[in-house]
Formats: C-alpha cells, structure tokens, sequence
C-alpha cells in the first residue's frame, strides 16, 4: 500500500510539475494562489495548527488577521512550489535578473577569505530560489537535505536542485561530504528552523521556548567557518529580494556548550525578526514547538501547536 501510494503523490507532482513548467509567468502566480487557497479551504492541510501557531506568536490579532495571514502563507508556499518546478528551465541570466541582492558584500568576504561557510536559512519566502542562485552567480553550494518518507518524490526534487548546479548532502549520512565542501570553499546550504526533538537546546522563537538545532553552529566551530544567513523576500510576481546577513563568527576557543548557544541565539534572533516583519512567508504548517522542556530545560514530551 505504502508503494502505491508513493508512486501516486510522485506522478501527481510530476503533474504539477509538467503544468508549471508550460504556463506563462502571470499565469504562474494566479495557479499559485489558487493552489494556495485550494488546501486552505479545502483539503484543509495543518490548518488548524497554522492558526495555533500565529495565535501564539501573536497573542493581539483577532481571529480575521489570523486567517488573513494564515491564507497568505498558504499561497506564498504554493507559489515557491511552482515556481521551483520552473527551475530547470530557467536560464542563469534569467534568474538573476528575477533576484535583487542585499549584503552582497557579505558573500564577497567569504570568497576572499578563500574558506566555505555554512548558509543558514528558514521555510521562509523561496528559500529555493536562495539555494539556485549561488551557482548562478558563480559560487558553488551544496545542500543539506532531509531524507522524505517519499523517496521517489525525494529523488525529483533532487533531480531539479542538481540541474541548477546545486549540490546534495544527506543530513543524516554525508558529514564527510560537508567536510569536503566546506574545505573546498564551497558553501553548504541549511535550512534549520523546525523543531529539533530531543537533539536539540531550546531557545526564545517568537515568545515561547522552541527545540532548536544545534547543527549548524557545531559545524561552524568544528570547522572555522562563518555562519552566513540568508532570506528571500517576495517582492511582486516572480521577483524576489535576497537579503544576506553579518556572518557569525562562531567562538572557537572556551566552552563549547556556551559558543554553540550563542551563535544559534544569534540566528534565532535574525531568523524570528524577518518572520515579525513579513509573518505570511513563514511556513507556518510545521509544529514548530512541538517537543517541550521539563523543569531542568532538557526537552520533553509533545505540545500540542
């Protein structure tokens, strides 16, 4: 049963997929919304732990800002997927030009200084889009990728990331892959703002302790690599603003423990303030705090939002 219904959402995303790549740029974006508004109102997908999650995060909105927003999420998420379906065929010029670059010199640094870097980022925006434009601009990068219950929907989203000259790593097996990267300049992308279970320490996110991985600070110190953040921002149809941010350098000498937690408070704190200030490019949906802390603040146990 688990096969078959694999084979059915992979051929039902090639679908979407197949439609995407063959209808106009205006057309995109009004697919995207009604896609959107399609599993908001009616398949109805997490949406109930979407409204939880903004009531949360803001305790002052009535119940209309909360499904306004809510809505919106929904659309801005549709439309990264559609729009990453017309990657491949996108041209590099073509890409570029859709993406305006903020903190470019940022990026720059990085390269002079002749080492890689670790980019974090969120479900923010087209946090795709963020990981296609690097090799575009001639900076070569490698993400690092959960493995999906769904490999053969795995292997089609990896296949359109591979055609941008975008690089795979398995988050759970390739350490030695990161390694490579890193010491060959290159950088490795993270997206790292789910809830991290037991793995992870807890950190303030939007008002409420949330189990934040620790992962990519561990890799910048262990390696003596800059943490180097980046966001895209949903400017109007199929344009996108980037913004960059300060790299944190991640304290190599003391205790351990107490740079980890610095530097992820750090990128704790960035990643929450662009989610204040454009709340519908959050991808809402995930139960982002879902592992609690016990008393002496080691997590515990599942919340309910």
């Amino acid at each position: 049963m688990s096969r078959a219904r694999d084979a059915v959402e992979c051929a039902a995303l090639r679908a979407l997929f197949w439609v995407c790549a063959r209808i106009g740029e205006d057309s995109l974006t009004r697919f995207g919304n009604f896609l959107g508004d399609l599993v908001y109102d009616v398949v109805r997908v997490r949406r109930d732990v979407t409204h939880a999650n903004l009531r949360r995060a803001f305790p002052d909105w009535d119940d209309l800002r909360i499904r306004r927003t809510s809505r919106e999420c929904y659309r801005t998420f549709a439309k990264t997927v559609v729009e990453f379906a017309r990657l491949p065929a996108m041209g590099e010029a073509e890409l570029v030009a859709r993406v305006a670059i903020e903190g470019r010199e940022w990026l720059e640094q990085i390269r002079n200084g002749g080492t890689g870097a670790i980019l974090l980022t969120g479900h923010f925006g087209n946090w795709e889009y963020l990981g296609a434009l690097f090799p575009a601009m001639g900076m070569p990068i490698d993400v690092v990728v959960a493995e999906q219950r769904n490999r053969k929907v795995d292997a089609v989203m990896n296949r359109i990331r591979r055609s941008r000259g975008v690089g795979v790593l398995s988050a759970v097996s390739d350490l030695r892959g990161i390694y490579r990267s890193l010491k060959a300049g290159r950088l490795v992308a993270i997206v790292a703002d789910q809830d991290a279970g037991r793995d992870g320490i807890f950190v303030d996110f939007l008002g409420t302790p949330a189990s934040t991985a620790i992962g990519p600070a561990v890799l910048a110190r262990r390696f003596g690599v800059p943490i180097l953040q980046g966001y895209a921002t949903r400017v109007g149809p199929g344009r996108h603003r980037m913004e960059l941010i300060r790299p944190i350098r991640v304290e190599t000498s003391g205790d351990e423990a107490s740079a980890v937690r610095a530097a992820t408070e750090s990128w704790v704190r960035a990643l929450e303030a662009q989610v204040r200030a454009r709340p519908d490019h959050w991808f809402w949906m995930h139960r982002r705090w879902k592992t609690r802390p016990r008393e002496d603040g080691a997590p515990q146990g599942e919340d309910g939002g």
